[in-house]
């Protein structure tokens, strides 16, 4: 999970989503406390975008995890 800062560039957040998923890490999360969105990445797999509107999953990793995406920004 990664937690976006002011001070981060794109490149940065790119460089580091590359080195986790280039690491075997199954699953990203980067989250926009600004957007509050959260961005998914996985190996493989075009990012999917998650609003404050919808649920957060870890499917298949922890396929009983669900949680709103609003709560993550409270």
């Amino acid at each position: 999970m990664e937690i976006l800062s002011p001070s981060d560039t794109v490149d940065e957040i790119n460089e580091k989503i590359d080195d986790y998923i280039s690491a075997g890490v199954p699953l990203v999360w980067v989250i926009d406390p600004h957007d509050q969105t959260v961005t998914v990445y996985r190996p493989g797999a075009v990012p999917e975008l998650v609003t404050i509107r919808q649920e957060l999953t870890a499917d298949p990793q922890l396929p009983d995890f669900r949680v709103p995406a609003a709560e993550l920004f409270e």
